[in-house]
C-alpha cells in the first residue's frame, strides 16, 4: 500500500494522500563569490505563510505552506519554497478534517518543508539551513480566527545550528 493510502490513525478517518512542492526558487546573492570563506548560511528574516482550503463538503483539503526570504535583507541565499499538503477524510472522520487541518496541519507541513529546504540549501556555497523547531500554535490559532485563509508565522529561528562547547574536564 502506497504511504499516501494509509489514514494518519485509523480511528481519525483522515489521510495524507500526498504533500508536493508546488515551487521552488533558490539562488545566491549577487556577491556570493565574494564573501569571506566560512561564512555562514542566514536567511535574515524570512516569511511563513500557511493556507487550508477545503471543499464545500468538507472531504477534502488543500495546505499550503510558503517560505520567503527577503532579498532586502541581503541572505545568502534567496528562497522561495511552496509546498502543498493533501487530505481526505470520510465522512465521519473524527476530529472533522477542517479542525484537524487548522489544528494539526502546521504541524503536519513543517517537516516536509524542513527537509526541502535542507535539501536545496544543502546544494548551496554557504551549506544547509535548518529551519528550527517552530511553535505551530500561533499559526493554528490565526487560522482558527480567520477560518480557511492565510495567516502569517511567527518567525523561527533559521541556520546553521549553533556549536556546542566541549565541557571542560574536571
Amino acid at each position: 500500500m502506497p504511504d499516501g493510502d494509509r489514514p494518519l490513525a485509523p480511528e481519525t478517518g483522515i489521510r495524507v494522500v500526498r504533500v508536493v512542492v508546488e515551487e521552488l526558487a533558490f539562488s545566491h546573492r549577487e556577491d556570493y563569490l565574494d564573501l569571506p570563506a566560512g561564512t555562514r548560511a542566514d536567511l535574515g528574516q524570512f516569511s511563513m505563510t500557511m493556507s487550508v482550503g477545503l471543499t464545500d463538503d468538507g472531504l477534502r483539503a488543500l495546505l499550503r505552506f510558503v517560505v520567503e526570504t527577503n532579498p532586502k535583507d541581503r541572505p545568502v541565499y534567496n528562497i522561495k519554497l511552496r509546498m502543498a499538503g493533501f487530505l481526505e477524510a470520510t465522512p465521519d472522520a473524527q476530529p472533522p478534517l477542517r479542525d484537524f487541518a487548522i489544528d494539526g496541519g502546521p504541524a503536519l507541513m513543517i517537516p516536509f518543508v524542513r527537509e526541502a529546504l535542507a535539501a536545496v540549501t544543502g546544494r548551496g556555497n554557504f551549506g544547509t539551513v535548518w529551519l528550527r523547531a517552530i511553535n505551530t500554535r500561533p499559526i493554528s490559532e490565526g487560522l482558527r480566527r480567520m477560518g480557511p485563509g492565510q495567516v502569517a508565522a511567527a518567525q523561527p529561528a533559521a541556520g546553521p545550528r549553533p556549536k556546542r562547547k566541549a565541557p571542560k574536564a574536571p
